[in-house]
């Protein structure tokens, strides 16, 4: 990348004071055997060669800026040029106004940490227009600031860390993560930094900011730049280290983001106004990239969320944007790291930790990903429940493609199999320079996930960017790092890695699945003698029953055990009211509040499934009509039937 006037990558030079950093030093959560772990697990020489371009770049951008006159924006910073010369600045991601409607579906608290995981020993990276204000009483002691360049007890990044570590004194205002710790960046040198943060260990970064929209030629719209390949790099040979973003307040339509937002690894979070209606907001941007990629890759609620404020050290303070949405997403990215290293005793890839946010995300709208709202919205708990339930009934298989493809065999459940496929990838090659929505793909390693079931075989969703307001269809995903398949028969079913041209190098790549069941048979055998699988995963490694948690690779192990599903009715009267139903339908009969459930349309095909934790079932998005219920409990079902109306 050439840092000279002509570079979207240049940015502005800081100075660190050294004295500041060295007496925070002792704010670093992770033990240094887990650092040690992940620092001896990324490519340090490439990481070095990255950063020393990056430092070159950004000497050139200050002799190409000295001197010259540039229009200030409020509340912005100058950061590069573009190819074509354009002056580019970072903005942060804050509403400050909302429209009456927005106001009215607005929620003060949209995500509540309800697990016994808080962040214990975690640390996350922020990276903001300023400093938060670290004597709050919501965070002192917690944060560290980084360096002593930008304004300090800036609003923004303290309500931006607030939302990931506050402690709860105002529980409102309660953090996702409140007892873990947070390193605070100035926003100007954001890759030199979190380059060298990743090659010491760090796991989560949050970056609620973004290059401003004011004044861009519309080809920067979607486009992949050189600071989407420069995040990417520092991605994929960092490979346990996961960026967060934004994806921005400026929609007016399709092909909106920008910046960071278009690169493949990392993760960008769009807004909604409403879990229910699932709106997108309207300010929230959205994709699809030139090449057509699902971004932003999830949403989460943003409207009127409290946090901590900056004025005096009991403020607190509202603020809506896609700046509140990321932050959520970092938070449970980094409950996902802690449960990790409490189950297995080690951290997981960025790639299974970003598979396993799209893989549990809400789906909203019709089925599958969409290109205004990703792959749904951001859900904590069933995120936290998918690794909880790596002994029985998911699977995360981690493992590595060189140059044939990998096989797995699973019995699904009654519900069928819900399988994604999630790798980090080599940067793109297209970078734009000037060009109107270029089509060529920046995926590099185009891996495929098939699965197989009598013959059968079932694709992946995908999008059509010539057609973005049409639903998702199966087919052959040849833009994302990301792939799921969805199937609904329960059976024996065999899963395919493949990929197609050629691989630069050997592939990490993540597998995740849902809805695996075994025998009782099988069941007991792993319990009594801690013997593998009659259903083992074939000449991929080997399994072991204690856990569920296989990497073929990197000594961790997986088993395929699951809850097993009797099809013996339940001895119960089970009832479900009111019926006719308008929103909720209520059941009762059962001996916990705590089930599965499949809805069929009256031709046998499904209308909704989920999980309910309150003996209850949201149905107001159903048409009216007659549906079966089918309700899975302590190994057991039993259908009814019910009317919406």
């Amino acid at each position: 990348m050439n840092c000279t006037k002509n570079s979207i990558s240049c940015i502005i030079t800081l100075s660190f004071w050294l004295g500041t950093m060295l007496f925070h030093s002792g704010l670093y959560a992770q033990t240094p055997e887990q650092r040690s772990f992940i620092v001896k697990n990324t490519d340090q020489n490439a990481l070095a060669q990255l950063t020393k371009g990056l430092k070159k770049n950004h000497l050139a951008f200050s002799k190409a800026t000295k001197g010259r006159l540039i229009t200030k924006r409020q509340q912005t910073a100058l950061v590069g040029f573009g190819p074509d010369g354009t002056p580019l600045f970072y903005e942060s991601q804050k509403m400050v106004f909302l429209t009456p409607l927005q106001a009215h579906l607005a929620v003060s608290r949209p995500l509540e940490n309800t697990s016994n995981l808080q962040g214990n020993n975690m640390e996350i990276g922020v990276w903001d227009q300023g400093l938060p204000r670290i004597s709050h009483q919501e965070l002192s002691g917690r944060v560290s600031l980084e360096e002593q360049h930008g304004v300090f007890n800036y609003e923004h990044a303290t309500m931006v860390t607030g939302l990931i570590i506050s402690k709860g004194l105002n529980s409102q205002a309660k953090g996702i993560a409140p007892a873990a710790k947070a390193k605070a960046f100035n926003w100007l040198q954001d890759r030199i930094e979190a380059t060298d943060q990743a090659s010491k260990g760090l796991l989560v970064s949050n970056h609620s900011y973004g290059i401003s929209p004011n004044n861009l030629p519309q080809w920067y719209f979607g486009a992949y730049l050189k600071i989407s390949a420069d995040w990417d790099a520092i991605q994929y040979h960092a490979p346990y280290y996961l960026a967060v973003t934004a994806s921005g307040n400026h929609s007016q339509g399709t092909d909106r983001l920008l910046g960071f937002n278009t690169a493949k690894n990392g993760l960008s979070v769009g807004a909604i106004n409403d879990g229910n209606y699932a709106q997108r907001a309207s300010y929230s941007a959205y994709g699809p990239t030139d090449d057509g990629r699902i971004k932003p890759d999830l949403v989460a609620l943003a409207n009127n969320l409290l946090s901590s404020g900056s004025s005096h050290d009991k403020d607190y303070e509202k603020g809506s944007g896609t700046s509140f949405a990321a932050p959520q997403v970092s938070a449970v990215a980094l409950l996902l790291q802690e449960m990790a290293q409490k189950k297995q005793q080690q951290f997981l890839k960025a790639a299974a930790v970003k598979g396993i946010l799209m893989h549990t995300a809400k789906d909203l709208g019709a089925p599958g990903p969409d290109y205004e709202r990703g792959w749904g919205l951001l859900q904590q708990e069933a995120a936290i429940a998918f690794l909880a339930s790596l002994d029985k009934e998911t699977a995360l298989i981690s493992d590595q493609i060189i140059n044939i493809p990998k096989t797995y065999s699973f019995q699904a459940g009654p519900e069928g199999l819900k399988v994604s496929l999630s790798w980090t990838d080599v940067p793109g090659k297209h970078i734009n320079t000037g060009t109107l929505n270029p089509s060529e793909a920046q995926l590099v390693h185009d891996l495929d996930l098939r699965l197989y079931k009598d013959s059968v075989a079932y694709e992946p969703y995908i999008l059509d960017p010539t057609a973005p307001q049409n639903a998702a269809v199966n087919g052959d995903n040849k833009r994302d790092p990301f792939e799921q398949v969805v199937v609904t028969a329960p059976g024996a079913y065999t899963l395919e890695v493949r990929y197609k041209g050629t691989l630069e190098a050997p592939q990490d790549f993540h597998l995740l699945v849902s809805g695996v069941a075994v025998n009782e048979l099988t069941a007991e055998s792993r319990t009594s003698d801690n013997s593998s699988p009659e259903n083992s995963i074939p000449a991929q490694g080997s399994f072991n029953p204690s856990n569920n948690y296989y990497n073929a690779h990197n000594s961790l192990n997986t088993s395929q055990q699951t809850i097993v599903t009797s099809q013996d009715s339940l001895e119960v009267s089970l009832v479900a009211y009111p019926n006719p139903a308008v929103n909720t339908l209520k059941i009762t009969g059962l001996p916990s509040p705590e089930f599965k459930y499949y809805i069929y349309r009256s031709d046998g095909s499904v209308a909704g499934k989920g999980m309910s934790t309150d003996a209850s079932i949201e149905v107001y998005r159903l048409p009216s009509g007659m549906y079966i219920l089918k309700v899975f409990h302590q190994n057991k079902q039993h259908a009814l039937k019910f009317f919406k109306r």
